[in-house]
């Protein structure tokens, strides 16, 4: 498994780092600290993917990037910051589907959700 960062408690304050970023990130509660964590790394993946757009834009425009190319970037683009925000979350027994509440400007119904049955230790989807 890939690890993105790791939070753990240094001298009385919460304290999440991701060594890949240089990113680090302390406060006085874990949920604080991993909301502002979240918020600055997805800032920053959607700033690297808004510059990887422009550069095949400029590409295309070079004649060195075919239209497929695009489009698949595009899409990805589109998947991961036009929808609501989706995971599936394990809480000791409890299974469940979260979608961001608060999810300014996204549609929430641009990807249909798959119903789940809830079951102790496993998420299958429904039939």
């Amino acid at each position: 498994m890939l690890e993105m960062g790791r939070i753990g408690q240094v001298d009385g304050q919460y304290e999440f780092r991701d060594p890949s970023r240089g990113l680090v990130v302390r406060g006085p509660h874990p949920e604080w600290v991993l909301q502002a964590a979240a918020e600055v790394i997805g800032n920053l993946v959607r700033l690297e993917s808004d510059g990887l757009l422009a550069e095949l834009t400029a590409m295309r425009d070079l004649g060195a990037v075919d239209h497929a190319e695009m489009t698949v970037a595009h899409r990805e683009h589109r998947q991961r910051f036009a929808i609501s925000p989706r995971c599936n979350v394990a809480l000791g027994p409890v299974h469940y589907f979260w979608s961001c509440p608060d999810a300014p400007g996204l549609k929430p119904d641009a990807v249909a959700a798959t119903p789940l049955i809830l079951a102790p230790q496993m998420l299958v989807p429904s039939l």
